[in-house]
């Protein structure tokens, strides 16, 4: 061991896990001196804090834990400076102050900072002033904070943000009203349930922002007829999600000018006509992906027979979609995800054309009165690429033995 130097260690160092080598630590000296340059832990680019963390169902949210602080600050000063992202893993950790004034000292190189699902006690503007013009990708999704004021000042930030490409603020506590302000590179954000704030700020930021490719706002803060055709003007928007519109007078006709969807989401949309989807739905000729729940306003389901290109269809408290909405959609051949909820007048020859002429990589059917245990034996016989499938208050279905038998030939889910 004499005869290898200190780079030698390092090398090796650098082919254990993080916390063999803080365990090595306390070997010897020289141990102790190579694993405290910061060089051997150059490979830890992305770090998740609450890996490093053991939680209980007791002291799940880790307030009372005396290791907490000692234990975050030891694993950001040995590799902090190496790191680009940087996550709390969402499971709703207490942050200090000490702990964001230790990232601000130590992460001189963060691209990507996810704070969701954390509560934070603690002022972001020490970190923010330091890595604002650097940031690509920022998280405060569902955080909670301990104190407003804090939270308020993230927005003072937004204008230092020059190299932002995704913000996720769902659920955000202060209201974002100086959303405008953010740097035209912004390509994705997430405002679903944030605080109401003034209209015209969100049409500014849609106007100022065309190349914006996705917009999630579900439920959305505001929704008028002025920020719809705003939104409408985004030409190169990809994915789209609203929600929780009630207004069943307001026209979404405008949405019709996204000819580059891939995603549409669409929840609780209550101004949403049959003529409005379908006059969206013929000219996205790309859409992958269409989740519809609750859209009390479309009187037929027809339209779905536009998207040529469709993987993944999910609709979900309607009792307008019947077996013959399916049917064109489903000649096509190319859906592999396929979910109905309380879709009452969906029946077994609904899902059996969707069996038959698609092999389907997840089904999912709940509370369809109509559907029997004459689909279990059709998809027996037809799907070899299922991976889940799941069946709930299905009243008409009475046995699985198919679906078990399936289980058994194939690594399939089923709940």
């Amino acid at each position: 061991m004499d005869t290898l130097n200190r780079d030698c260690l390092s090398q090796i160092f650098l082919n254990l896990d993080f916390i063999e080598r803080v365990r090595l630590e306390h070997v010897c000296r020289m141990f102790y001196y190579v694993l405290h340059q910061q060089s051997t832990f150059c490979d830890n680019v992305k770090l998740d804090i609450s890996q490093f963390l053991i939680n209980t169902s007791t002291d799940y949210y880790q307030q009372d834990s005396l290791s907490f602080l000692p234990t975050v600050v030891g694993v950001i000063e040995r590799c902090g400076r190496y790191v680009q992202q940087l996550s709390f893993g969402q499971r709703w950790l207490r942050i200090s102050q000490p702990i964001i004034d230790c990232i601000a000292d130590n992460c001189n190189r963060l691209r990507f900072v996810d704070l969701g699902a954390v509560i934070l006690s603690a002022d972001l503007s020490p970190l923010l002033e330091r890595i604002a013009p650097q940031l690509q990708e920022f998280s405060l999704e569902e955080t909670s904070w301990v104190n407003i004021q804090c939270a308020e000042k993230v927005q003072n930030y937004f204008k230092d943000m020059k190299r932002l490409r995704k913000l996720n603020v769902r659920s955000a506590m202060f209201k974002l009203t100086k959303l405008a302000e953010l740097p035209s590179t912004v390509r994705s954000i997430e405002i679903g349930g944030a605080h109401s704030f003034p209209s015209e700020v969100l049409i500014k930021f849609l106007q100022e922002h065309a190349d914006l490719e996705e917009f999630r706002a579900s439920p959305a803060p505001m929704l008028d007829e002025d920020i719809i055709t705003a939104i409408g003007s985004l030409e190169n928007l990809r994915h789209l999600a609203l929600g929780h519109s009630f207004n069943t007078d307001l026209q979404f006709d405008q949405l019709s000018n996204l000819t580059k969807l891939e995603t549409l989401r669409l929840n609780d949309v209550f101004g949403l006509s049959e003529m409005s989807l379908r006059l969206i739905l013929s000219r996205a000729q790309n859409l992958q992906q269409i989740s519809l729940t609750n859209c009390k306003n479309i009187l037929d389901y027809t339209a779905l027979g536009c998207c040529g290109h469709l993987h993944s269809l999910e609709i979900r408290n309607t009792t307008q979609l019947g077996n013959e909405d399916l049917f064109t959609l489903c000649t096509y051949g190319n859906l592999k995800r396929l979910t109905i909820t309380n879709c009452f007048n969906v029946s077994t020859r609904g899902v059996n054309i969707a069996l038959m002429r698609c092999q389907l990589k997840e089904l999912t059917i709940n509370k369809c009165g109509l559907v029997t245990d004459e689909m279990m034996y059709t998809l027996a016989s037809t799907q070899r690429e299922l991976e889940t499938i799941s069946i709930q208050e299905c009243a008409s279905i009475t046995r699985w033995e198919q679906a078990r038998l399936f289980t058994s030939e194939q690594k399939l889910a089923v709940y």
